[in-house]
Parts: structure tokens; C-alpha cells; sequence
């Protein structure tokens, strides 16, 4: 039997002051995109180091707070909310933020859970 290293998986969770516990999903199923996500929305950071990941969680919970509890290593990512439209979650450029060396390329695995086509044509 041969099993295959799957890449998404609960991250980590932590408590709020109004909302409870927190889940934090690191490159997410579907279902676990719909599990954070209220009213349609979620929020996201996503980096290329150290290998192409994404963190999905609530729109009640601010970037800097999953930031300092993943602890990235650093360079391009892009941060922001994600809308779910038509059947599928769209990032929209008036909502998410870009760090200046995330290049068009850097989005390409992205793509396997969003809409980007609103972003990439700005870069």
C-alpha cells in the first residue's frame, strides 16, 4: 500500500476574544475553505517559501495575529480576503496585498484554490 504525502492539514487554532477558538488551515481542501470562511469571505496568506503555501482562516482574525503564529521565513507573499462567487473564491485586488518581489509566476499554484485573474492583470 502506497500512501501519498498530502500537503493540507490543520495548522493551529487559537482563541479570540469574541469569536472563541480560531482554525487556521494550511493549504486547504475545499471543505476547509468553507469551514473558515463567514458569509463567503475568508481571509488568506500565501508564500512561495519554504514551498508554495497557503493559510486560509476567519475574516474575524487580523493577518499580524496568524503571521506572528506561523512565523514566516520571509520573502514574496501575498495577503488579503477571498470572495466566494459563481462556485469559487476570488481574490480581489481592492482587498489584498502584495509584497513588491511576488511576481506574476508566484501565483500560477494559486490558482488551484482562487480566481487570480483580477490580480495578476495588475502585475
Amino acid at each position: 500500500m502506497t500512501i501519498k504525502n498530502l500537503l493540507e492539514e490543520f495548522y493551529d487554532s487559537f482563541k479570540t476574544r469574541y469569536q472563541g477558538y480560531i482554525e487556521v488551515f494550511k493549504n486547504p481542501s475545499t471543505e476547509e475553505m468553507r469551514k473558515v470562511s463567514e458569509n463567503g469571505i475568508l481571509k488568506f496568506i500565501g508564500t512561495k517559501k519554504p514551498r508554495n503555501t497557503l493559510f486560509v482562516f476567519s475574516p474575524e482574525v487580523m493577518h499580524f495575529t496568524v503571521f506572528d503564529t506561523i512565523k514566516l521565513p520571509g520573502g514574496p507573499f501575498a495577503k488579503g480576503e477571498a470572495f466566494f462567487k459563481n462556485g469559487k473564491y476570488f481574490i480581489s485586488k481592492e482587498y489584498s496585498v502584495i509584497s513588491k518581489n511576488f511576481k506574476k509566476s508566484h501565483w500560477t499554484w494559486l490558482k488551484k484554490y482562487f480566481d487570480v485573474s483580477e490580480l495578476t492583470e495588475e502585475l
